[in-house]
């Protein structure tokens, strides 16, 4: 059996963020609340925006793209019962960010602001109800309850250090086929939902979380958000031709992990990977995996730390 443990450990590592990246997504991020901040200030004194990190980059399984692209969320909430729609409070915070860089988006559930060619910081906005419940703005909509800080805490109460990289292994999957797939937010739950007792090899608990999510998923279309609104986050792939495909996909998948698996050699086990999970899964060489093979060498490492030296 070809054990490629050590292989997913660097294939993880692989898909962080460069430090230079996460240097600059910083740096954007203060200038974008510096940015906010003063509009509201002037246009808008009786509403006081705060901010908090939130998504994959705040539970850091946030994955740089085949593209080099990446992505934060940077949540603005207001923590008061506003007294105009949660349409506008977003077109207030659109208007802050407006022509600070070459696109900015207000898309349904957040403004999106984009560094060409770089990455993007979307921009959902918030607001407390009477109750001090935190509502998610949607454009055009009323405002709905939404826990994203008690997500983030749901997540690392949840998940393990494995769970964790079969996250980011899902969504490299996701990233490589980009067509018919489930969203990083469907995987992320997932990769905790599928989960089963830690082996020690990336590999086969890999497989093993996609033959749970191919049995669930076809038992039920529905993947709840663990916190609120508790809705089913892939409901809007809930289509014939979405599900068709993204099962076809699966199936080739676990199809050929399972025989990535059990075959003789690290390097027909690459290949296999590679065609699902993309070319920053590292190509072995058939002398690298006959040396192996030869000194018995087990191919196993010590995993890193979930945040993988990162803070906020």
């Amino acid at each position: 059996m070809a054990n490629m443990h050590s292989y997913f450990l660097d294939f993880n590592s692989d898909l962080n963020i460069t430090n230079s990246k996460e240097e600059k997504l910083r740096d954007k991020r203060e200038k974008l609340k510096t940015r906010i901040t003063n509009h509201f200030k002037t246009h808008h004194p009786e509403y006081t925006p705060k901010y908090f990190i939130q998504g994959s980059y705040k539970m850091k399984n946030v994955i740089q793209t085949k593209d080099n692209l990446c992505d934060l969320d940077l949540a603005v909430i207001f923590e008061q019962e506003p007294d105009v729609t949660g349409t506008t409070l977003q077109n207030w915070v659109y208007d802050a960010v407006a022509g600070h860089t070459h696109k900015q988006i207000h898309k349904s559930r957040c403004i999106r602001v984009d560094y060409k060619d770089d990455f993007h910081i979307d921009l959902p906005v918030y607001h407390w109800n009477n109750n001090e419940e935190t509502m998610l703005c949607i454009k055009n909509e009323d405002s709905e309850r939404s826990q994203p800080k008690k997500f983030v805490s749901w997540y690392g109460d949840e998940k393990s250090d494995e769970s964790h990289r079969i996250s980011k292994y899902l969504k490299a999957w996701g990233d490589n086929i980009r067509h018919n797939m489930l969203s990083g937010l469907a995987f992320t739950i997932l990769s905790i939902r599928e989960s089963v007792v830690e082996i020690e090899r990336d590999d086969i608990s890999l497989l093993n979380n996609l033959k749970g999510v191919q049995s669930s998923l076809s038992n039920s279309w529905y993947v709840e958000m663990p916190t609120q609104p508790y809705d089913n986050v892939i409901e809007k792939n809930n289509n014939p031709t979405f599900k068709n495909n993204f099962f076809d996909r699966l199936e080739e998948f676990i199809d050929d992990a399972q025989e990535a698996i059990n075959c003789d050699s690290q390097h027909k086990a690459s290949k296999l990977w590679r065609k699902h999970l993309g070319d920053r899964f590292r190509f072995v060489e058939k002398e690298e995996s006959a040396n192996n093979a030869l000194h018995g060498i087990a191919a196993q490492s010590v995993a890193k730390p979930w945040y993988d030296g990162h803070t906020i």
